[in-house]
Formats: structure tokens, sequence, C-alpha cells
């Protein structure tokens, strides 16, 4: 399995690039979001590649982060989402976007890729909530107080939202969030989240 591939960057277009791997040229299927950071043609560039073997291809796809690699991998995990779509979503949102989707349950925000309905935005929600929190997002996911950090009424509201996202009814996830009002001075929203999630379905 080809898991990264340093060479010279020889061709590029809005489906991926060929690289020179020591004579050898790779075809290399990339996200839109890759394309747009790429350097000249002729300049050497390292993909972390991902290889999709079917009966009939080898495919492979790259891309500039392992951050990134790692998450289509996981996105691909979700029943439905093959590895085209796995990339159209990439290619429509950046990973930070998508884990930030993932975490509030944005079901709209899932939506707006081209090819993705409710019922696999609701999928990768569900599926996926417990699968993205070691992703560094940054704080700009679920917003920053003053001192950089999310104040604790932002985090309940995102909490309160992310809930209704999924489906629970208002009620639901206005008790959730006070059982879980305690603990957010202490936790991450995605730990904070993972909390309410166990509250929720006890």
């Amino acid at each position: 399995m080809i898991a990264m591939l340093r060479g010279v960057l020889v061709q590029k277009d809005f489906a991926g690039v060929i690289l020179d791997v020591n004579g050898v040229g790779y075809r290399v299927h990339m996200p839109m979001t890759g394309l747009d950071k790429l350097p000249a043609l002729g300049d050497e560039i390292t993909l972390h590649i991902h290889t999709s073997v079917r009966e009939d291809a080898l495919d492979l796809f790259g891309f500039r982060q392992e951050a990134d690699r790692r998450l289509f991998a996981k996105l691909i995990g979700v029943s439905g989402v093959g590895p085209r779509l796995g990339l159209s979503i990439l290619s429509s949102m950046n990973a930070q976007e998508v884990v930030r989707a993932v975490l509030r349950g944005d079901i709209g925000a899932l939506k707006s890729v081209k090819g993705i309905g409710k019922k696999t935005a609701e999928r990768l929600i569900l599926e996926l909530n417990d699968k993205v929190t070691d992703f560094d997002t940054g704080s700009s996911v679920i917003g920053d107080s003053p001192n950089g950090e999310p104040s604790i009424n932002e985090m309940l509201d995102d909490l309160r939202s992310a809930l209704s996202n999924l489906g629970y009814p208002a009620s639901k996830a206005d008790q959730t969030v006070q059982a879980v009002r305690g603990q957010a001075a202490e936790l991450s929203f995605d730990e904070l989240l993972r909390e309410a999630l166990k509250q929720v379905r006890a």
C-alpha cells in the first residue's frame, strides 16, 4: 500500500495531479482545498496517500497534511460515503469545517456538499462524533472568549444546538445541557458533547 509520495509536480488540474517519482508518473486525486495550495509545476512536493483498491481500479488520493488523510479515511468509513464523496466533502469544506460540523451536529453545513442529503449528513454526525475528537481543529471551532478560550455560555449554546440538530426535542436538549452544566468549566466542547450524549441516551 502506498502511504506517501514525494516527487516533482508535472501536471495539475481540477481532478488532481501527476507526480513524477523517480521517473514514474503517479496520478493522484486531490480535494480542491489541497489543489489550491500547490506550488508551481516543476516543484517537489510530498503528499500523504490513501490507497483505494477495487476489483477494476487502484486509485490514489493525496493530501498535503496527514491529518487530512486521516479525516478522509474516517469519512469513507461511514456507510454510504465512498472515496469520491469523501473527496467532494473535503473539496467543499476544509478539515476544520468538517470536524466543526460533525461536533456541532450541523446537518445544514454537511448538506451543502453536493451529493449529501439529510440521511447521509445524519449518519456522518452519528458515526463520526466520537471519532474526530482527536483532531486539532483550532479554537475557532466553537468560538473564543477574550482570553482565547471558549466561554461556558458559548459551549452550552453550541451543545444545545448540537443536540437539537441530532433530532432531540428542545426540552430534552435543555434538560441535558442543565445536567452537564457543572462540567463545562473542566471539559472541552467535544468532551462535554460526549458526556451529554451519554446522558441523553441513558
